[in-house]
């Protein structure tokens, strides 16, 4: 399902918040796993594609369960922080940001959704 997503100001300040939760709680597993969550959600509501966010809030119970996981591995939280970080920024530059929905994505990406573009930049690129 590639989707576009593009952010108004408003939806940018907010993402950028999420990220700045997750940096101050970044000791706390489960706090920043559903800060993921909230973010990964705002991503889906800005695609305006409903059966995107409705198969992204089913998975909810499962998610948390291994994103929690995923945030014990060493430098994850790090990493997606600044994976975040990148993506937000393209979102705020108006560049054009599609998005897939994966079953396993790169290295220890979290799954669901992989950023796998950014137009015509290639800010970060996952496959």
């Amino acid at each position: 399902f590639p989707v576009t997503i593009i952010g108004a100001p408003e939806d940018v300040a907010g993402m950028k918040e999420i990220i700045n939760d997750m940096k101050r709680k970044i000791t706390d597993k489960q706090t920043i796993s559903q800060l993921n969550f909230d973010l990964h959600a705002k991503l889906n509501l800005l695609s305006g594609n409903m059966v995107i966010q409705l198969l992204f809030n089913s998975f909810n119970p499962i998610y948390q369960y291994y994103i929690e996981f995923f945030h014990l591995l060493p430098n994850a939280s790090e990493d997606i922080i600044d994976y975040y970080e990148r993506l937000i920024g393209a979102i705020e530059a108006g560049i054009v940001v599609k998005v897939s929905v994966a079953v396993k994505a790169p290295e220890y990406t979290p799954p669901l959704l992989i950023f796998d573009q950014f137009t015509p930049l290639s800010v970060l690129t996952c496959h």
